[in-house]
């Protein structure tokens, strides 16, 4: 078995499992990018939130989308998805 990737080679892998309707194995990608301290990934949190409310998660997902929006206030994504 291959290591796990990284960073924004896992966004790019659970884009494609996303796409796939492999939601729960994209989570798995994007949680510990997500439970990172420092700087939060707006790419990989909205991506995230879009797992989750494909699997009908909403109220996670709308907690991703508010990290978003307080990590990154001038990003529209999180806002966007919160249905502002």
């Amino acid at each position: 078995m291959s290591p796990a990737p990284n960073g924004a080679a896992a966004v790019r892998r659970a884009h494609e499992l996303f796409k796939q309707g492999q939601t729960r194995e994209a989570l798995a990608l994007l949680r510990p990018l997500l439970q990172r301290k420092g700087e939060l990934d707006p790419d990989a949190a909205a991506l995230a939130a879009a797992c989750l409310g494909s699997d009908g998660k909403y109220e996670e997902a709308a907690r991703i989308d508010r990290m978003v929006c307080e990590a990154h206030p001038d990003n529209p994504q999180g806002w966007n998805s919160l249905g502002y």
